[in-house]
């Protein structure tokens, strides 16, 4: 899915670097027997595929906010 105009801003402001990307991959993790879920990276690409920049959150885990994209992944 294409990065809309609305989420540039947000882009720019917290992952410098991503501002031009044409799409994103951000894996989410969900431990269901623990019932929490992280979002682990981030990595931006340009249209061609070309890597723009990758952020590392660290793997953080906490239970995830009531029908979210991770409350359904973990359902």
């Amino acid at each position: 899915m294409a990065i809309s105009d609305a989420f540039r801003g947000r882009i720019q402001a917290n992952f410098p670097g991503g501002e031009t990307a044409a799409y994103a991959i951000d894996p989410q993790d969900v431990d269901c027997a623990d019932k929490t879920a992280g979002e682990t990276r981030v990595a931006f690409f340009d249209a061609s595929g070309v890597p723009l920049t990758n952020y590392d959150f660290g793997g953080a885990m906490a239970p995830p906010v009531g029908g979210s994209m991770q409350d359904a992944m973990m359902k």
